[in-house]
């Protein structure tokens, strides 16, 4: 069966030699030389797009679907296919813009992209499935070296010990800080070492009441749907779907709880969090506005806190730990390019994933702060370092950072269970302990059903 594009060039061919044969009333030209240069034209015209076809059809042609559809980041992507293209003249890429959920729709129906970009807390659902091609026997068979990368995103790109994909951003967890606001009240910037306790105690300096009418204007801190994250550092880990640790599960949603309703440096629900009492669109706002002081969220979102926030001067710090726990960061949100098992060029899909992750993709890509770039070369680099000022800390971090995988239903567990109960708890409707408990009931009732 032709493809697309191969019938857009036969279609041209033939309108083609329509216009010539046609364009021109041979009733007005009746000599016999003319009619032979028509013809001759024609068939010139005819050879060279049959020659055009030939040429297609002897390339391998790969889909690659992209999650990333913002004008930028699709002028860069296809800088990046132009570049492997013109490495790889017999491989051919069309590039398709679609969410994940466009994505599995394709899978679905027999019709999904030969590669496309994912993340890790989705991939343990496609693996089950057996939808993933395993790269690990490419690796091994040209001895690719994977220590190119950080150990934890490639970690994170496997599942039952089996490789499915290749990382090209990874992300953590850190501390956004106004620096005016704590110059202002004499608090010390955050440093490496700090702990929860260390942060709350500045949080409560920085908590302010500016006009003097008994309502808070400054907050300590917010943050942006991190509570997963802050939950690790207490030993409390979500991915396998289940409550590992009671204990630490509850000293976790006490100190959230206690953030908001007892210490009141965190804002509760209808100040500027979610209806839930979480973060999100609205805390990153309460921070571009300087009504707070320090912002939990993802590395990720450096380039809108550079453009929304050149009013004051920020800077970024590792997270806090608890005392006596793991102080390894914990990297997630991890982007990895993956490619469909039935595929018919495993082989040339293989050399693109290597190309987009690679060296001369990110030459192309630019040094953009969406996330961590897996690729250590590139997250060490000067260029890649230069601002903000506690990006290296971080990239440091992240040398021996733990990674995380996911439950095939973690998503569904944490979007229908653990934040829902948070909410609860935030708003005062019921204690930590009582929080927990129902996190984990409703957890092992997922994991029966799964």
């Amino acid at each position: 069966m032709e493809s697309s594009q191969h019938l857009k060039i036969r279609r041209l061919c033939i309108t083609g030699r329509t216009l010539i044969l046609g364009g021109i009333d041979m009733a007005r030209f009746k000599r016999w030389k003319v009619i032979l240069v028509i013809i001759g034209a024609a068939s010139i015209f005819m050879f060279g797009c049959e020659k055009v076809m030939k040429e297609y059809a002897k390339k391998v042609h790969l889909t690659f679907a992209s999650c990333e559809t913002m004008p930028a980041q699709v002028a860069v992507t296809k800088e990046v296919i132009k570049a492997f293209e013109k490495k790889h003249p017999n491989i051919k890429v069309e590039l398709q813009l679609a969410k994940e959920e466009k994505i599995l729709v394709q899978i679905a129906g027999g019709a999904g992209p030969d590669i496309f970009l994912w993340h890790d807390i989705k991939l343990a659902p496609l693996a089950e499935k057996g939808i993933l091609l395993d790269i690990s026997s490419f690796m091994n068979k040209e001895d690719f070296d994977s220590s190119k990368f950080f150990s934890a995103a490639i970690r994170s790109c496997s599942y039952n010990n089996r490789l499915y994909g290749l990382p090209v951003f990874v992300n953590t967890h850190v501390i956004f800080y106004n620096q005016d606001l704590f110059d202002e009240e004499g608090v010390r910037y955050p440093t490496p070492d700090w702990t929860w306790d260390d942060f709350l105690k500045a949080a409560i300096k920085l908590t302010k009441d500016i006009d003097g009418d008994g309502r808070t204007d400054q907050f300590g801190g917010v943050e942006y749907q991190e509570l997963e994250a802050m939950f690790d550092s207490f030993g409390a880990t979500y991915n396998e779907c289940r409550v590992n640790s009671f204990p630490d599960w509850v000293k976790a949603t006490q100190f959230l709880i206690d953030l908001r309703r007892k210490y009141k440096v965190f804002p509760s629900a209808g100040d500027t969090s979610s209806s839930t009492g979480l973060g999100g669109v609205k805390a990153f706002v309460a921070f571009a506005n300087q009504r707070a002081a320090m912002f939990v969220a993802g590395v990720h979102l450096i380039p809108e806190i550079s453009k929304r926030c050149n009013n004051f001067r920020w800077d970024i710090a590792v997270a806090p730990k608890v005392k006596g726990k793991d102080r390894r960061a914990i990297i997630r949100g991890v982007q990895m390019i993956c490619i469909l098992r039935t595929t018919k060029h495993p082989q040339e899909a293989w050399e693109f994933a290597k190309f987009y992750c690679g060296a001369k993709a990110w030459e192309r890509r630019g040094m953009s702060k969406i996330g961590i770039p897996a690729l250590k070369e590139v997250a060490t680099s000067d260029s890649f370092l230069n601002y903000p000022k506690g990006l290296r800390s971080i990239v440091e971090s992240i040398k021996d950072a733990k990674s995380i995988h996911f439950h095939p239903k973690c998503a569904e567990f944490m979007g229908k269970i653990f934040y829902p109960e948070m909410g609860k708890a935030f708003l005062g409707l019921q204690t930590a302990e009582e929080t927990v408990k129902n996190i984990d009931r409703k957890a092992k009732k997922l994991l029966r059903e799964h």
